[in-house]
């Protein structure tokens, strides 16, 4: 098994497109949805590596400290804070998404489509007219972890978990994130395999942190993904 969960292409979206190999379903079961409502799927930004990332994150900070002047740069988190980087975050258009219906409706129609099959919009409320109305994360086996610990955090673990996190990006904090994913909270992905961490491998899979750790990882991904959580102290 390799080390990090695979991106897989997607053809039917772009020849270029790639997502983590659980969300391949779930967004063309969103792009069947809104085809069904007469609607035209097309995703502007899928998924970025950490370079990438980076670079929308620094035109969005040179954008801000400029005075914010014409043209508008739609804001970018930093990298290893934002699902694109584990594949699992999708800009849509939202401009005649649904041709036959009111551009005031564009949004509330892609909320209605995309919600039931998992896929969360990153704004409180359908409203076209705000700043990242187009974006939607599909969380996945990451859920309880943005639950229980926040966004930024899932967002880390899902980059970690297909090896796109970056400078953050290392075996020990993927095995952490993992621990998470399974419902052990060890604390923040933070690369020191400490007391916690060595105690949630032993209650998971039962193996010390000397054994390989392409093992470890698929061991640790073999357990469910959890929304209740055991505190390991």
């Amino acid at each position: 098994m390799p080390l990090y969960r695979p991106l897989v292409p997607i053809p039917e979206l772009g020849p270029h497109e790639v997502c983590a190999d659980d969300v391949r379903g779930p967004i063309l079961a969103w792009k069947m949805a809104v085809e069904a409502r007469g609607g035209v799927f097309h995703v502007n930004s899928l998924t970025r590596t950490a370079l990438e990332q980076q670079s929308l994150r620094d035109a969005y900070v040179d954008w801000l400290n400029g005075g914010k002047k014409a043209p508008a740069v739609a804001a970018a988190n930093k990298p290893g804070r934002s699902n694109h980087q584990g594949g699992r975050a999708a800009d849509v258009s939202t401009v005649g998404a649904f041709p036959n219906a009111p551009k005031d409706r564009q949004v509330d129609l892609l909320w209605e489509t995309g919600k039931p099959l998992g896929w969360t919009p990153i704004i409180a409320a359908p409203d076209e007219t705000r700043s990242e109305c187009w974006h939607f994360d599909f969380f996945g086996d990451w859920s309880g972890v943005r639950d229980h610990l926040g966004y930024d955090i899932a967002c880390l673990c899902s980059a970690l978990d297909v090896g796109q996190a970056g400078e953050w990006q290392s075996d020990d904090r993927l095995l952490q994130a993992l621990f998470l994913r399974a419902g052990f909270d060890v604390g923040e992905p933070d690369g020191v395999f400490g007391r916690r961490s060595r105690k949630a491998l032993g209650m998971t899979v039962g193996i010390d942190r000397t054994s390989n750790v392409d093992l470890l990882a698929e061991l640790l991904r073999g357990l469910p993904a959890r929304t209740e959580w055991v505190k390991v102290v």
